[in-house]
């Protein structure tokens, strides 16, 4: 049985003092009502300094062929994966979809992708600041 978690309030990064945990328990943003476009994005909970890593791939990417889903479903996926006309990218189960999925674009980004495919800030950013990428002109399905 696990024991309780404790959360260090007011401290980055925000770290569970549950050590025995095979989850990752730290915690930098949250999802809420985008400020850049009508839809969802990602905040910062707490400040978060230049050169932090926020998440990293689940698993290796994997191209999925829009065979394998139902029409009803491919435009949802659509809204929140990178894909093409033959099919859509994931790196985790889609009832298990994080945060990184719902970065949007900027001109201006704070976080980009390093060399090991980690999500990591690229500018110090403040609490409750929207999180940004800058995709490139071949992500871009929504222009």
């Amino acid at each position: 049985m696990l024991s309780p978690i404790k959360v260090m309030k007011n401290v980055f990064p925000y770290r569970s003092t549950l050590h025995n945990s095979m989850y990752d328990l730290t915690l930098y943003t949250y999802l809420a009502p985008s400020k850049v476009c009508g839809g969802v994005g990602v905040f910062s909970l707490c400040d978060i300094p230049k050169s932090t890593m926020l998440w990293k791939a689940r698993q290796d990417a994997q191209k999925i062929s829009w065979s394998n889903i139902p029409e009803w479903m491919q435009q949802h996926i659509t809204s929140i994966t990178w894909c093409d006309k033959d099919g859509f990218w994931i790196d985790c189960d889609l009832d298990r979809i994080y945060q990184a999925y719902y970065v949007n674009h900027s001109d201006d980004p704070n976080i980009g992708i390093n060399e090991n495919e980690y999500y990591i800030t690229i500018k110090d950013i403040k609490k409750d600041e929207e999180l940004l990428y800058r995709y490139s002109k071949t992500e871009q399905t929504w222009t």
